[in-house]
């Protein structure tokens, strides 16, 4: 019966491990990278303007790119779909 009762032990606790290495966050590294780099590190004002000013840009660059690509689908449609007709 005992090794009945360390079968149960050991397979529950296997699940009780602590979260692996991989999985973990940690700050100071971050930190470390941009002090080794020689950046300065960034308040977190200065990081939420940085994160806005480049959705602005992605928004402002799709926006292009959607009038593009709408130009050019008038273009085929107005000039090169009669000639093939």
């Amino acid at each position: 019966m005992s090794s009945e009762d360390n079968k149960s032990a050991s397979s529950s606790s296997r699940f009780q491990r602590g979260v692996p290495h991989y999985h973990r966050t940690n700050r100071a590294d971050e930190d470390g990278w941009d002090e080794w780099t020689g950046d300065r590190l960034k308040s977190t004002g200065r990081q939420k303007r940085e994160r806005i000013i480049h959705a602005i840009g992605a928004v402002i660059i799709g926006c292009i790119v959607l009038v593009g690509v709408l130009t050019l689908v008038f273009f085929v449609w107005r000039k090169i779909l009669p000639l093939i007709e």
